[in-house]
């Protein structure tokens, strides 16, 4: 018999491709198809980052569904921020301290 100069996790992988190839290989669950990249591999150690998506949630649900403002709701949530920068509404370029009764609420 003649020697395979291949080492054995050549002769492995070479094995599992076969395998693979033919509908031999050993049937994987969804969570093993998935990568095994986890948040923490980035650093990321936010809510977002560990909370691992719902069986069936597509990407597109997942990130509609995370919420990347505070819990107070003073920062803006990526459904908050416009696509277009056409829409934004323009800030008042001036505001009438007549208008709103500052003056008055002052001197009481």
């Amino acid at each position: 018999m003649t020697r395979d100069p291949r080492t054995d996790a050549e002769k492995a992988r070479a094995d599992l491709a076969r395998n693979a190839e033919m509908g031999l290989a050993v049937p994987e669950s969804p969570a093993e198809q998935e990568p095994s990249v986890t948040p923490e591999t980035f650093g990321d150690t936010t809510e977002n980052g560990r909370v691992p998506p719902l069986p069936g949630q597509t990407p597109e649900q997942v990130e509609a569904s995370r919420d990347i403002g505070d819990s107070t709701g003073s920062i803006a949530t990526s459904r908050d921020i416009p696509v277009d920068p056409r829409r934004v509404k323009a800030p008042p370029t001036h505001r009438s301290d007549e208008e709103d009764g500052v003056l008055t609420r002052a001197k009481e």
